[in-house]
């Protein structure tokens, strides 16, 4: 796999991303996730969002959440070490933080729309890392990945023409934490393109045996409380 380097003034604007999230913004149940960072190599420029925002859903029960980009126009590809060649334009960071008694369930399904004629987005990949360990977003090579679902089998569109695919394991479990969500793909169409996804959030129940130690406790407290009595 051949990596080329990015021209200097493209290395500056990626060397301005944050490092960590700047502000959290709490997301009510059933919310839309805000694109906490966005990097797109939309020609003849590269720009990136600025400032990393932290969709905090920690606070909430099971629920689902939507999370979404669209684009108007062709993108070139991004030429940078770590990047695979001619694959992808964008790279677009969604940043969640959950919490549970244990971890959470997750599970993510993204619709794929390549709209009108000229319209078009391929190469269309998921990953899903903690933010932890990454010195700043979007990362081409990011450190504690959790799950790179098609990284191997990308997704494709032609014009006119929708889709979906789960890019998250309904299986998968997640301790308390913050996680990025990244989508990344390339727009190749005149007309742009769009995507959207739904990201389910289920807490784990605690197990029966903790509930048991849970009401023991209880029935402690109360025959001390009595003994005082």
């Amino acid at each position: 796999m051949n990596f080329s380097l990015l021209t200097a003034a493209a290395v500056l604007v990626v060397g301005a991303a944050i490092s960590a999230p700047s502000r959290a913004g709490t997301v009510g149940p059933g919310g839309i996730l805000t694109l906490g960072n966005s990097y797109t190599n939309a020609s003849p420029t590269v720009t990136t969002a600025g400032s990393v925002i932290d969709n905090d859903i920690s606070a909430n029960s099971a629920s689902t959440y939507t999370y979404s980009d669209s684009f108007t126009s062709a993108q070139t590809t991004i030429a940078a070490a770590g990047v695979p060649a001619n694959t992808y334009g964008f790279y677009d960071n969604f940043v969640f933080t959950i919490s549970g008694s244990d971890a959470d369930s997750i599970t993510s399904t993204i619709n794929l729309t390549s709209g009108a004629i000229n319209t078009s987005l391929i190469n269309l990949d998921a990953q899903l890392f903690l933010l932890s360990g990454n010195a700043s977003l979007p990362s081409f090579e990011p450190n504690n990945m959790v799950t790179d679902s098609l990284s191997v089998s990308s997704f494709t569109l032609s014009p006119n023409v929708s889709g979906s695919t789960v890019v998250l394991d309904p299986s998968a479990s997640l301790n308390a934490g913050t996680y990025v969500l990244e989508i990344r793909g390339f727009v190749n169409g005149n007309a742009g393109g769009s995507y959207s996804g739904s990201l389910n959030v289920t807490p784990v129940p605690l197990p029966a045996s903790t509930w048991l130690a849970l009401s023991g406790l209880g029935a402690l407290s109360l025959w001390g409380r009595r003994r005082k009595r």
